[in-house]
């Protein structure tokens, strides 16, 4: 599976390897607190900015052309350049 492929973040049920006093433990996610920050260039004035996956429409993978609520309140068509997944797991 190559790195574009993979999901922005991780879905219920995943196994994973935790961290739990110290050591590493074979852990399941139990649940998720989604927040995916995106970071898009703006179509048009060549500007990027920083948004949370919420705010955009279209596929979550680098290199995708999407349409984006910016920081201003308006929507603009932008290119995804870098996921981050900020979002809060429990295993």
């Amino acid at each position: 599976m190559k790195a574009a492929d993979e999901p922005a973040y991780l879905s219920v049920g995943t196994d994973v390897s935790a961290k739990y006093r110290g050591a590493f433990c074979e852990a399941k996610i139990k649940t998720v607190k989604r927040m995916v920050k995106v970071k898009v260039n703006l179509k048009g004035d060549s500007t990027s900015q920083v948004v949370q996956d919420d705010q955009v429409k279209g596929p979550l993978r680098v290199g995708s052309t999407v349409e984006v609520k910016t920081n201003e309140g308006l929507s603009s068509e932008a290119v995804i350049s870098k996921l981050t997944d900020a979002s809060l797991y429990t295993v």
